[in-house]
């Protein structure tokens, strides 16, 4: 077990206690004390997420179980136990029904109870973010072999949904979303409606050009589309209800015309909004603080602390850039993650893949059947992670 799956936060108004434990528990486990739960709760937001929670229950401010309720909501992963010297029915029933704990334990504890309790909340700690890991990694997969489908069918829609997924892994690691990866699909999926309408339709709005009445109607219901189509996935409710809202002002306008504001509006959407926006005023150009103050020029439209936290986290950049580099590669020997520096047209002129577009396998099988029939370039240019910062040949 890593040390990372061993950190345990105790915490007890009882400094005596606390420094018993240190001293008990403190070689063996990666131990952090706060004494209350107001002190606790900032502790979560500094040094979480924690494998393990240990809370006594009678404690000034805030109870135990008031604060292992908070840990549940945003940290559902960590492990939560109560020790307590009031372990009646009525404690007991509210503790698991709020604060969802794990195990019991009555003061004054043995120490071979303890730390028995403590190796099985270890364990089903692992047990957990391992089912986890599991299911969002498959359920990943076959959000990307859908996209990329919908990229087989319109490339143009697609091709900046890349740097926008960069974008969005950056503002939830700032924003501390507890499942960045809901974000990370449902900008994958945001335009998913948008495949329902005429290609007519989308290459007009794409083009900036004046809809009618009627195109207006068609591409405004795609958010719905998508999010009736989406939410039949297991455990995409709430991707479902951001690509829903995403077009919502946090002032309450646009779509849906549901009278919703403010942060009733679903957080994932206040999020989703902010990025799409964003690559919508960008282009095919890299945002800039210049772009940020247009969006913040469009007062009430978004969520001012967020809009905040994405431009802090975009403008911020990370060591991504620092691992890749451009590589002039043979067709036949591009690889899925590689990303096109330049657009792909065959001898015709008839574009196949768009600048910035992420290679995956089906898309290359589809690149090397139509070698076979239509001319294609030789060597392409694209963007490889792990190359450092000097172009290479491949």
């Amino acid at each position: 077990m890593s040390v990372a799956t061993r950190k345990i936060l105790i915490v007890d108004d009882d400094v005596k206690l606390l420094s018993a434990f240190r001293r008990t528990l403190g070689r063996k486990y990666d131990l952090t004390l706060a004494e209350g739960g107001e002190e606790a709760i900032k502790t979560l937001q500094d040094q979480g997420p924690f494998a393990l929670i240990i809370s006594d229950q009678q404690m000034p401010k805030m109870d135990g179980t008031a604060f292992l309720a908070t840990a549940a909501k945003h940290h559902p992963d960590t492990v939560r136990m109560m020790l307590t010297g009031n372990a009646d029915q009525a404690t007991a029933a509210r503790a698991v029904n709020e604060g969802k704990i794990f195990r019991f334990f009555s003061k004054p504890c043995k120490p071979e109870e303890l730390l028995s309790g403590i190796e099985a909340g270890l364990k089903q700690y692992q047990l957990q973010v391992a089912e986890r890991e599991l299911l969002e990694h498959t359920l990943a997969g076959s959000v990307k072999l859908l996209t990329d489908v919908l990229s087989l069918v319109d490339p143009d829609s697609m091709k900046r949904t890349r740097r926008m997924r960069d974008w969005g892994r950056r503002l939830a690691k700032v924003m501390k979303i507890t499942h960045a990866w809901e974000l990370d699909i449902a900008i994958m999926l945001h335009a998913l409606g948008d495949i329902t309408a005429p290609p007519e339709v989308r290459a007009k709005a794409r083009a900036g050009k004046t809809l009618s009445d009627d195109e207006q109607e068609i591409l405004s219901e795609s958010p719905e589309i998508a999010r009736n189509l989406i939410v039949n996935i297991p455990r995409l409710k709430g991707v479902a209800e951001a690509v829903f809202y995403h077009r919502k002002g946090y002032d309450g306008t646009g779509f849906p015309p549901a009278p919703v504001s403010g942060t009733d509006i679903p957080l994932l959407a206040r999020a989703l909004k902010v990025i799409i926006d964003l690559d919508h005023i960008c282009e095919d150009h890299e945002p800039t603080e210049s772009r940020f103050d247009r969006l913040e020029a469009k007062d009430g439209q978004y969520d001012p602390t967020i809009l905040v936290q994405a431009r802090t986290a975009i403008l911020g950049g990370d060591d991504v850039a620092d691992r890749i580099g451009l590589v002039s590669s043979p067709l036949s020997w591009l690889r899925p993650g590689d990303r096109l520096a330049q657009e792909i047209r065959d001898e015709q002129g008839r574009l196949i893949l768009s600048a910035g577009f992420e290679l995956s396998e089906a898309v290359l099988a589809k690149l090397w059947s139509l070698k076979k029939i239509r001319k294609l370039p030789d060597v392409v240019p694209v963007y490889r992670e792990n190359f450092g910062n000097q172009a290479q040949s491949a």
